[in-house]
């Protein structure tokens, strides 16, 4: 049961703003470009950080969609460091 809602979870946080990304934006791309871009996009707000496309040209919900990305983030990394607090396991920054 975890696992499904884990995965589930994963996919909608995926695909979700990668169709708000691909619905908005990169329209000067073409079809593959554009379908990876905002892919791309839709999954590094939440890892890494980087960007491949200038975030300037972002459109508003764009822009709000990637803020939400990056509250989700910090919001499952602060749920993690908790439980590994809580369990008295530490590890390093």
């Amino acid at each position: 049961m975890q696992s499904k809602v884990i995965l589930t979870a994963t996919a909608l946080l995926v695909l979700l703003p990668a169709l708000v990304f691909f619905l908005n934006d990169f329209s000067d791309f073409g079809l593959k470009e554009r379908a990876l871009a905002a892919l791309f996009h839709a999954v590094t707000p939440r890892t890494a950080g980087f960007n491949t496309v200038d975030l300037n040209r972002l459109t508003s919900a764009s822009r709000a969609m990637t803020v939400v990305l990056m509250l989700v983030r910090s919001f499952l990394q602060e749920q993690i460091q908790s439980q590994v607090t809580d369990r008295g396991v530490f590890t390093l920054p």
